[in-house]
């Protein structure tokens, strides 16, 4: 029997640049991903790869985390 390994989606939110590059560079190469900068592209990233994991910031100037 074979399994095939399926690769991990994950979707991040944040609006520090830094933050944001940190991220896409621990993900590059091993996951399938987006790291946003406002819960618009959040939103149309969020409909569109349908990821397994999300990262959020909790207090961004147009968007909160929790909600």
């Amino acid at each position: 029997m074979t399994f095939e390994k399926k690769q991990i989606k994950i979707l991040a939110l944040d609006d520090d640049k830094f933050i944001r590059r940190v991220l896409h560079d621990i993900f590059e190469g091993k996951y399938i991903h987006e790291v946003c900068t406002n819960k618009d592209e959040f939103n149309y990233h969020l409909n569109e790869l349908n990821p397994d994991v999300i990262f959020l910031d909790i207090e961004m100037p147009d968007a909160n985390g929790i909600d």
